[in-house]
């Protein structure tokens, strides 16, 4: 029986589609599994993981993103200064 051959509901994927779903290595999945880092199922020897848990590690994963206003900058109402100030004792240092 090839890896192929086993029945996986679309519910539950093996380790090398969970890693084609995340766009990841079948070793980095098999690290995580190793490290208890997501969920998995053992039937009949076969290593499973459910597609809500995969869907749960890329909602946990996301970043947020911040609001901007028009100028690009984060809307606190104080845009923040082009250029810092020179550091004490630097500013004849360029020229």
């Amino acid at each position: 029986m090839k890896a192929n051959d086993f029945a996986v509901t679309p519910d539950l994927m093996l380790v090398t589609e969970a890693a084609a779903f995340l766009r990841l290595r079948p070793s980095t999945i098999r690290a995580w599994i190793l490290r208890r880092r997501i969920p998995y199922l053992k039937l009949g020897g076969r290593v499973c993981l459910r597609r809500v848990d995969l869907e749960a590690l890329l909602d946990r994963s996301v970043i947020p993103a911040l609001p901007y206003g028009r100028d690009g900058f984060k809307s606190t109402g104080n845009s923040p200064p082009l250029r810092t100030k020179a550091v004490e004792g630097q500013e004849g240092r360029d020229k």
